[in-house]
């Protein structure tokens, strides 16, 4: 979903987000999130929700400053940044540390599939356990991904991991039409095999990106927790699975699964609750990026990657690297790769307990069919409102209403 400079402009007014920071001083990823003030945005507009608006708000933050990190990476990737970079590596990236422009490089990029074969290749061929040889992947990864001989660390483990999988014919994505116990268990395999190499490279690499990516392509680990939860609370018509499929518009796992243990209120307000949702992803992450953005100065507006600051001197491209990043740093949080390990070793022990397939089966059909609806949806976002003028927080009541009218009606649940 994209909305404009115009529009992200418009609704950041209205969102009241609150930054009391002094952008002069290099801040760190705890005092940031604590400067960051989201609570009327996260608040306003919607019938109250009985969950703890400090947990959403908290939760948004850190995918605000995630999503903005990612684009700091792909900034420094897609310019001629890297050609700066090598020529310059032993340049500060702050007076204050001893950070240079050679560990930006070694931190962000493996530049040879032989390096990555060193790194990760004994620990991700282990986590498989079966004879497994992966190192003509590896060297497709790098063909297909890498950019200039670069390829982004983040990320890259549930890339590899797929195309091992493609290789192998282990299931990812599918299971039988036959609703029997054993239906889910290699699926459930699958992801205890990916988790665990996360596991292995969690304190040298963030893996934040890599649970994203994996979910986002399999949601087997929201499907195991909502079957799962179905199970137990023998919640099995059709309106109890088609809602909590919602949920899974959200890429955090942790709030996903927060919700659930709200499932009956969403359900009886399930369009106040879809539009809360809506809010949550398509309005205030990517227009609090946009205000960090803004109020550190690295707004697209004075710094494009083409035009104005392809044709900048390199002292200027200099000086935009140690700002981008310095914070490329700053907005790293690897107290997050616990967390995800800790939701998908849960999520595995009652996958495990789950008496049938049944209810699998269920949710990844509705998924299924969520997914189109919101693909389908999520184009229209920018339009009419792209050209239209809207006073006041309506804006933002008009946008996500809408569309969750919409979501509703096409999933039948309206």
């Amino acid at each position: 979903m994209h909305l404009s400079q115009q529009l992200k402009s418009k609704l950041i007014d209205v969102l009241g987000f609150e930054l009391n920071w002094n952008t002069k001083n290099s801040p760190d990823y705890g005092s940031l999130m604590n400067t960051i003030n989201i609570d009327e945005a996260v608040q306003q507009e919607f019938e109250t929700i009985p969950i703890d608006d400090k947990k959403v708000s908290q939760t948004l933050k850190k995918q605000a400053l995630h999503q903005w990190r990612q684009e700091i990476i792909n900034e420094i990737l897609q310019s001629d940044y890297i050609d700066i970079l090598q020529e310059y590596q032993d340049e500060n990236i702050d007076a204050d540390d001893e950070l240079t422009f050679g560990d930006l490089l070694d931190d962000l990029f493996i530049t040879n599939a032989e390096d990555f074969s060193q790194l990760y290749g004994d620990r991700i061929t282990d986590s498989f356990k079966r004879d497994v040889s992966i190192h003509k992947d590896i060297v497709r990864l790098f063909n297909k991904e890498s950019k200039s001989g670069y390829l982004k660390k983040e990320g890259s483990i549930s890339l590899l991991f797929f195309i091992i999988t493609q290789r192998y014919k282990i299931p990812t994505t599918k299971i039988s039409s036959r609703r029997n116990n054993s239906d889910y268990f290699p699926l459930l395999n699958t992801a205890e095999i990916f988790f665990d190499i996360l596991g292995k490279v969690k304190d040298e690499m963030n893996i934040v990106q890599d649970s994203i990516q994996f979910e986002k392509k399999t949601n087997l680990i929201y499907t195991f927790q909502a079957a799962s939860f179905l199970d137990k609370g023998n919640r099995k018509n059709e309106r109890n699975i088609k809602a909590i499929s919602t949920f899974s518009l959200l890429d955090d796992l942790g709030l996903k699964f927060y919700l659930i243990e709200n499932f009956d209120w969403c359900l009886d307000h399930s369009l106040s609750s879809t539009s809360t949702l809506f809010k949550w992803k398509y309005i205030i992450v990517p227009c609090l990026v946009e205000f960090l953005k803004i109020n550190f100065e690295l707004d697209n507006k004075r710094y494009s990657t083409e035009g104005e600051l392809a044709a900048d001197s390199t002292e200027n491209k200099i000086e935009r690297i140690k700002k981008i990043g310095r914070l490329y740093f700053v907005l790293e949080d690897r107290s997050r790769n616990e967390e995800i390990l800790s939701i998908a070793d849960k999520v595995f022990l009652e996958g495990r307990k789950m008496k049938n397939s049944d209810n699998f089966l269920k949710v990844t059909r509705s998924l299924e069919k969520m997914k189109k609806s919101v693909k389908a949806l999520e184009a229209d976002f920018k339009s009419p409102f792209e050209k239209v003028a809207y006073d006041g927080k309506d804006i933002v009541q008009l946008l996500v209403f809408e569309r969750a009218r919409k979501y509703l009606s096409s999933i039948n649940l309206d």
